[in-house]
């Protein structure tokens, strides 16, 4: 609570004017259970200390029990502003029925019949376990004629949709805001320019890869590399990292099905390539024990 008045009046608000609308708590994260204790606590606090305006959203896992309970409590409380199932990058969790099924569950059983207290996250992506336009816009229409205050939907992330010329919002939101536009088709892909970004290209034998940059967050079908400026990576368990020493590949850590729940150790001098989506994929295709990584260079970062 302390941090998020420290950086209210950091960027110039005071507790009651505050430059800062909301906080979203991501709640769901590999397997950790929100304590619902101390987020009951943290959100009365929040309201206590900025007003009764002050935004409080989360992200959670739409099928948890836990994440359930714990926002089904701070709702009735009023507590929250409202909370945004995430419906992407996992088994089904593209599929129409399914996400009409658990979004109208959310809004029974978890906000009380109250539709404008859940907003639907979609991913948007020409990957498996994100849906296409059509299937958001045929989940989207089902939902919002059955609870018409549905509070709106959302996609994750907002980056990846500025770099397709927004077409997710632009195709969306008429239809979150009750107009209708010409329907436009999904690109198939990046653009040449987009999918193939100008910078370092990492190489494990003959195949390559772009990197998107080092030390920087992880987003959607990127490669980074993460040096030994922090000890362990605390990108999330969605992907594969591959430790680099000496020029070499040695411990390949596919987080998705490997033991290293809470990230992969930097070596002392060396890098971690850890890989999303496409990245991943690449890295678990060409990663081999011993094989050489070309096309980055990190200068060890000074011990004292």
């Amino acid at each position: 609570m302390d941090s998020v008045v420290r950086i209210n009046a950091e960027l110039g608000g005071t507790l009651t004017s505050p430059v800062i609308d909301g906080v979203d708590f991501n709640t769901f994260e590999a397997e950790a259970t929100p304590n619902t204790a101390e987020y009951l606590w943290m959100f009365t606090e929040l309201k206590r200390r900025f007003g009764q305006d002050f935004g409080i959203t989360s992200p959670p896992a739409p099928w948890k029990a836990e994440d359930k309970a714990m926002i089904r409590e701070a709702l009735s409380r009023d507590l929250m502003t409202y909370a945004g199932p995430q419906f992407y990058d996992g088994t089904g969790l593209a599929d129409p029925e399914y996400i009409i099924a658990t979004t109208r569950d959310w809004v029974l059983n978890v906000a009380g019949g109250d539709a404008s207290k859940i907003v639907v996250g979609f991913g948007m992506e020409n990957m498996e376990n994100y849906s296409s336009i059509d299937q958001i816009r045929t989940a989207w229409r089902a939902i919002e004629k059955e609870f018409p205050t549905i509070r709106g939907a959302f996609l994750w992330q907002h980056k990846t949709d500025s770099d397709r010329g927004w077409a997710f919002a632009k195709q969306l939101a008429p239809l979150v805001l009750g107009n209708v536009i010409p329907e436009q088709p999904m690109p198939s892909a990046l653009p040449p320019a987009l999918a193939q970004p100008p910078g370092p290209v990492v190489k494990i034998g003959s195949a390559s890869y772009p990197l998107s940059g080092i030390d920087i967050a992880l987003e959607l079908n990127a490669l980074v590399a993460y040096t030994d400026r922090v000890p362990t990576t605390s990108t999330n368990p969605i992907g594969c990292e591959v430790t680099v020493t000496g020029g070499k590949v040695s411990l390949i850590n596919d987080r998705q099905v490997g033991e290293f729940t809470t990230g992969t150790r930097v070596p002392e001098g060396g890098f971690v390539l850890s890989g999303h989506g496409e990245a991943r994929t690449w890295l678990l295709a060409n990663a081999r024990a011993g094989a050489a990584v070309e096309g980055i260079t990190v200068t060890p970062t000074p011990r004292f």
